[in-house]
């Protein structure tokens, strides 16, 4: 399992992770395709997600958002995401860390973090690096799987437009 945080530190105290804890994620449209989630849906700065604690459904979650840029809810159990991940020849690690961090008006949110071992901060892999980069965001991606998937304008299922 992954670590856990909070910014500010003292916010954690009460609102611990648990194992089987979902974490929503909004999707716009570049961040699903054919049914799964995309590389593009995941911020290696901080991607952002709502935790099941505060939001009882990914459709609440959508419904909380209430912005026409999301078309689309992904989850994960907390549980469900690694505590590390390595570079295919082992040089290099990041841990993954779920910061739980309050915005204004979004108790919920929290941000899910690859980070160098020990902190809490993300600093993204050197742009020399861009495959790298794109195993990292591709492993997490694979750690989601659509519970509100997008709605075709026309209900056409191979139409590339949704509402």
């Amino acid at each position: 399992m992954p670590k856990q945080a909070a910014e500010p530190a003292e916010d954690l105290a009460g609102n611990e992770f648990s194992n089987e804890e979902p974490l929503y994620r909004l999707l716009e449209v570049n961040g699903v395709d054919e049914g799964s989630v995309t590389m593009d849906a995941i911020d290696l700065e901080g991607t952002s997600v709502d935790r099941g604690k505060f939001r009882a459904s990914a459709e609440e979650a959508l419904a909380f958002a209430n912005d026409a840029r999301f078309i689309a809810v992904a989850v994960c159990a907390f549980q469900d995401l690694p505590p590390s991940l390595a570079n295919e020849a082992n040089t290099a690690t990041r841990e993954i860390v779920v910061v739980y961090k309050p915005e204004n008006g979004n108790q919920a949110h929290s941000e899910v973090r690859i980070c160098q071992p020990g902190e809490t901060i993300n600093k993204k892999p050197k742009s020399k690096q861009k495959a790298y980069k794109a195993y990292l965001k591709e492993r997490l991606s694979r750690c989601f799987h659509l519970a509100v998937p997008p709605t075709p304008v026309d209900g056409d299922s191979d139409d590339d437009e949704f509402e």
